[in-house]
């Protein structure tokens, strides 16, 4: 008895659309898999790169020059360092009497301390804060570069070298090596490529919750 042609055509066809599934979901999995590693290093290669320059300069870690200069001396990183201790010692955020009579912490922090990042200041001790401080600096031009290449990304289709070489450009601007001292400055730079992303996004798509939360944290 010969085999049903249609049931052979079927499970050919089944076997065929398999085939087609597993070959469109490999091919959807490297293409995330590039994503991701453009993304690492679009963070990495302005980080690395700046990490170079204060080497060759001989700043410490990599020499006797401090990264700790000008408010960043004087008042930025005693804040930071003050924020440390209260958030390890259960103090309000609100008022300290570390300083004569007291004064208003809450203020210090909504200007100068308000960064998501400074939750990496726990995993220094106080001794080290300049080593701190100098990895605050990388990572927030990491995230600067990578935030430009996500821009880019997102709006013109342009993923690959040519993204991560512009996020790099952008995150090691002349901008960001003249006011790199001022520390909170620089999540704004992470943030302003997101905000335009977002606002993009709200223009063409209606879509504007990313945008409230983008231009919140910046502001």
């Amino acid at each position: 008895m010969s085999a049903n042609p249609d049931a052979s055509s079927l499970e050919e066809g089944m076997a065929r659309y398999a085939a087609d599934n597993d070959e469109v979901n490999a091919s959807l999995t490297k293409q995330k898999a590039s994503h991701s590693h453009y993304n690492f290093l679009a963070f990495l290669i302005p980080l690395l790169i700046l990490a170079l320059a204060y080497a060759t300069r001989t700043i410490f870690p990599f020499g006797d020059r401090q990264i700790l200069t000008v408010d960043l001396f004087h008042q930025y990183a005693p804040f930071m360092a003050a924020l440390r201790r209260t958030l390890l010692s259960g103090e309000s955020i609100f008022y300290t009497f570390s300083g004569g009579l007291g004064m208003n912490f809450y203020s210090l922090i909504a200007y100068y301390l308000a960064s998501p990042l400074n939750i990496l200041l726990l995993i220094f001790p106080e001794s080290f804060l300049s080593e701190a401080v100098f990895v605050l600096t990388l990572v927030k031009v990491g995230l600067a570069g990578m935030a430009f290449h996500l821009f880019l990304k997102e709006n013109f289709q342009r993923q690959g070298v040519f993204s991560v070489i512009f996020g790099s450009m952008y995150a090691l601007s002349a901008y960001v090596m003249a006011y790199s001292w001022n520390i909170m400055w620089l999540d704004a730079l992470i943030l302003l490529p997101l905000v335009l992303w977002a606002l993009i996004r709200f223009f063409k798509q209606g879509k504007f919750v990313l945008y409230v939360i983008f231009l919140f944290l910046l502001l």
